[in-house]
C-alpha cells in the first residue's frame, strides 16, 4: 500500500514541477517587456529582476499541494476522520477493511472492521471449518485486525460503560443473542483473543433475515443520545446500542 502511495506522490511531484515550469515561463512572458514601435525611439528597458525568494515559497506551495492531493487520491477507501488502525499491506485482501460512522450530537463516531464473505459456506454456527464459529464460540467479529470502534464522549456499548477513547469488539455467538464484548485495546489483531482485557459485556438479541454475502455494519436510528450498529452477515442480523453518557 504505502509503496503505491510513495509511486503516486513522487508522480504528482514531477506534475506540479511542470505546473511551476510553466508558470514561471508564463511569468516571464507577461513581465517581459514589449517590442517598440517601428519608427519610434527605441529606450534602454532594464530586464526585470527575478525576487528568488518568493520564487522559491511560491514554488514550495505548488509541489506541496499536488503531494497533499496526490496522498488523499492514494487513501484507503473508507477511511476518513479518525483513521482506522492498520497491520500490514490493505492490497488483494480476501476480506477488505470497512468502516462506518455516525453523527451523535455533533461528534462522530466510528467502527472499523474488515469484511469477510460466507463464499458458500456456513460460518455463524457453522461446523467443520476453520472459519466456522458454532454457537457458543469466540468470533472477532469480523476478519483481520480487531474491530474497533472510536468515541469521542463517554458512552455505554451493548450495556458496557466505558470512557471516551477507542475499543475492540468480540462476540460469542448464538442461535438467538450474541455477548458482545468490549475490549480494552482498540490497536491488535483480531485473534487470539485475550479476555483478561475486556472492559465488560453484553447480549445483545439477534435476528434472521436474508442473505447477507459480505459482512456489514452500520449505523441506524441515529440521534442526539445515541445509535444502533447494525452487524449483519450471512442470515444474521445483531443490533448492538450505542449510547451517550452525560
Amino acid at each position: 500500500m504505502y509503496g503505491n502511495i510513495l509511486r503516486k506522490v513522487n508522480r504528482s511531484a514531477a506534475a506540479g514541477l511542470r505546473v511551476w515550469q510553466n508558470l514561471r515561463r508564463l511569468g516571464r512572458l507577461v513581465d517581459a517587456p514589449s517590442a517598440p514601435k517601428r519608427g519610434s525611439r527605441r529606450e534602454s528597458v532594464s530586464k526585470p529582476r527575478l525576487d528568488r525568494r518568493k520564487e522559491t515559497t511560491l514554488k514550495k506551495i505548488v509541489l506541496t499541494a499536488f503531494a497533499l492531493v496526490s496522498v488523499a487520491a492514494a487513501s484507503p477507501a473508507g477511511v476518513s476522520a479518525q483513521n482506522c488502525w492498520v497491520r500490514g499491506d490493505l492490497d488483494d485482501r480476501p476480506s477488505p477493511l470497512d468502516s462506518a460512522m455516525v453523527a451523535v450530537g455533533g461528534a462522530e463516531v466510528k467502527v472499523c472492521y474488515g469484511a469477510p464473505s460466507a463464499r458458500g459456506r456456513t460460518l455463524i454456527g457453522g461446523e467443520g471449518h476453520r472459519n466456522a464459529y458454532p454457537f457458543g464460540s469466540t468470533w472477532r467479529l469480523g476478519a483481520n485486525e480487531a474491530t474497533a470502534i472510536h468515541l469521542p464522549f463517554a458512552a455505554s456499548v451493548a450495556g458496557v460503560d466505558v470512557d471516551a477513547g477507542s475499543y475492540s469488539l468480540y462476540a460469542v455467538v448464538g442461535e438467538t443473542s450474541w455477548e458482545i464484548h468490549v475490549h480494552g485495546v482498540a490497536e491488535r489483531w483480531g485473534v487470539p483473543i485475550d479476555g483478561d482485557g475486556d472492559v465488560g459485556s453484553g447480549s445483545v438479541s439477534v435476528s434472521t433475515g436474508d442473505h447477507v454475502e459480505r459482512l456489514s455494519m452500520s449505523f441506524e436510528d441515529a440521534s442526539d443520545e445515541g445509535a444502533t450498529l447494525v452487524v449483519a452477515w450471512e442470515s444474521y442480523r445483531a443490533e448492538v446500542p450505542v449510547r451517550r453518557r452525560n
